[in-house]
């Protein structure tokens, strides 16, 4: 028993533990798995998270950097929220330095994900990465909190989509301003963004310490982009999908 592979009917069945604790077909569907495919661990995560936002009301993190030291955060695009939040959260930890996205999960291994989900002191959060500077992921709530700092200054919000994307072009926000600075101009010469940063927050101001986020079409694209900024030298550089 302990060794059996579950399907996704099997798992749900597991996580519905009361009348009020119920997985519904729209957190079936929305975690993109169907009733009677096997369990993997990234539709596992994906359950999960679905689970403990939309029934235990349990928010998300606003920071999920730690889950980008996964070599294999990017495997699966449409299940890397869903994977960030669960792994940060502490519910399902790594398989080395990789999260396993496409590995099975078996009875045991449900069992602890299960109770890591209802009983919070089981779970464990991942270490800091401390050996090398790595940009900051912010989910929206945490580009929210960044907001209501009144200490720092407003940050820049950088789009990198390229100039024949559809949506390129400066969009504005109540909050915020959005600028278009394509990824390939960056990459080229990451110091083009002192122009802009200048103009929406004055002359002389210290570049490198500005606060940048960084968004995009594309993930990967993003994270590059900042990983470009902060060697040269940009000490707070943020993502935020």
């Amino acid at each position: 028993m302990q060794d059996k592979i579950l399907s996704v009917e099997d798992f749900c069945s597991m996580l519905n533990r009361s009348d009020t604790e119920t997985v519904t077909e729209e957190i079936i569907s929305a975690s993109g798995g169907l009733r009677k495919d096997l369990l993997e661990r990234r539709t596992a995560a994906a359950l999960v998270h679905e689970f403990i936002k939309s029934v235990l009301k349990e928010p998300d993190e606003p920071d999920i950097t730690e889950a980008f030291y996964l070599k294999d955060i990017f495997e699966c695009k449409v299940c890397l929220n869903h994977i960030a939040q669960i792994y940060v959260k502490g519910i399902m930890p790594s398989l080395g330095n990789v999260f396993g996205s496409r590995e099975p999960v078996d009875h045991k291994g449900a069992e602890e994900i299960i109770s890591a989900v209802f009983n919070r002191d089981l779970r464990v959060k991942p270490k800091k990465n401390t050996a090398f500077a790595r940009p900051v992921i912010l989910t929206d709530f945490g580009v929210e909190e960044l907001l209501k700092e009144k200490e720092s200054p407003i940050f820049i919000n950088i789009d990198t989509r390229p100039e024949d994307d559809k949506e390129y072009g400066i969009h504005r926000k109540p909050e915020r301003e959005i600028f278009n600075i394509p990824m390939s101009q960056i990459m080229k010469n990451p110091y083009c963004i002192r122009s802009v940063i200048e103009t929406y927050a004055g002359f002389g101001v210290q570049d490198l310490l500005y606060p940048i986020v960084i968004t995009g079409s594309d993930e990967q694209c993003a994270y590059t982009t900042a990983e470009c900024l902060i060697d040269a030298g940009y000490h707070k550089v943020y993502i935020n999908f």
